[in-house]
């Protein structure tokens, strides 16, 4: 599984979604998310301490709706 080759954590799941922590360099990061452009990503949060909507709804679509 990609996710376990690049040391990403499970933080959150639902049927229709997944959440993955994952820490580690730019490049690592780059890596990750290109193999999983084959599946609709939500959301990326690329910093520090960060807060994401748990499921399938996103932050953003809470805020400008």
């Amino acid at each position: 599984v990609a996710m376990d080759a690049y040391e990403g954590k499970v933080v959150d799941y639902t049927k229709d979604s997944i959440m993955i922590q994952m820490v580690g360099d730019s490049r690592k990061i780059n890596n990750f998310v290109n193999l999983m452009r084959d599946f609709e990503i939500l959301e990326i949060c690329r910093t520090g301490i960060i807060s994401l909507e748990r499921g399938k709804t996103t932050i953003e679509k809470n805020v400008f709706i």
